[in-house]
């Protein structure tokens, strides 16, 4: 029997908690807000749609690997990389992109 691991309608808890952390971060989500806005003003996003998620996904997932607090070799630190790896960053990326073409992000 396989085992549905989805969480609260996202690929995975991993998703689910980066997209929610991101959500609550204020600052952190007007940066990523306005990265949305600048791709949508640069590519046209919303018929270069693709491209726009594979871009938004590779910044996002770049970022948080910048950000990994724990900077020594340990179990902790494979333990977090496994998490991060495990995020489906192009669906945040759709999430935000949807957002932004429902107009709930507003131009910072």
């Amino acid at each position: 029997m396989d085992k549905d691991i989805t969480y609260n309608g996202w690929t995975n808890y991993e998703t689910w908690c980066v997209n929610l952390w991101m959500n609550e971060e204020e600052s952190y989500y007007s940066e990523l807000s306005q990265n949305v806005w600048d791709e949508a003003k640069a590519d046209d996003i919303f018929t270069k749609e693709q491209r726009a998620v594979y871009n938004l996904a590779d910044m996002l997932s770049g970022k948080f690997k910048q950000e990994n607090p724990l900077a020594q070799n340990s179990i902790y630190t494979d333990l977090l990389n496994a998490a991060i790896s495990s995020v489906n960053w192009d669906e945040i990326a759709k999430n935000m992109i949807n957002n932004v073409k429902e107009g709930m992000v507003v131009n910072v």
